[in-house]
């Protein structure tokens, strides 16, 4: 990411991957919910950068697993973030991943989603298909500016994958 003054820096840990403790790339959440079928590894082959990454093999009978990390430290409304990550498709049927960030708001309660720059933070948007390229076989970038909108307590960066995937 870049921070508001054009200085290139990451706001989320451990980015590279490359930090492994019993099996989780901490503090990334994997969280494939109670579905036993979907695995996570420690990806050691096939790494863009680095020694690691991390695959998940999300099979037919699999279902929505995201790989996720939240920010909050000091966030200023207006302020412009840029957001990049690189992926790769190993197999699937073309609905294999994609982006599912977004800012949220503090209710008091919980973290409330704010409907800001979604048709790029969620590459569609809400109910509209927007899966990342699957160009199987090689690495690909997302990239994607947003904004800190008014209100916004938190950062949600999260990819998604599919069931009858491998990523």
């Amino acid at each position: 990411a870049k921070d508001p003054s054009g200085v290139d820096s990451n706001l989320l840990e451990n980015t590279s991957l490359e930090d492994w403790t019993n099996g989780k790339a901490l503090p990334w959440e994997f969280d494939a919910g109670t579905n036993t079928l979907v695995t996570f590894f420690q990806e050691t082959a096939i790494v863009k950068d680095g020694s690691r990454a991390v695959k998940v093999d999300n099979p037919a009978g699999g279902t929505t697993v995201n790989i996720a990390q939240s920010y909050s430290d000091g966030l200023s409304t207006g302020d412009k973030y840029e957001l990049s990550f690189d992926y790769y498709v190993v197999s699937g049927d073309n609905s294999d991943a994609r982006i599912w960030s977004g800012w949220k708001s503090f209710n008091g309660v919980s973290y409330a989603d704010i409907k800001h720059d979604w048709g790029e933070l969620r590459h569609g948007g809400v109910g509209v298909p927007g899966y990342l390229s699957s160009k199987y076989g090689e690495w690909s970038n997302y990239r994607t500016e947003t904004t800190v909108p008014e209100g916004a307590a938190m950062f949600d960066f999260r990819v998604r994958t599919y069931r009858g995937s491998v990523v």
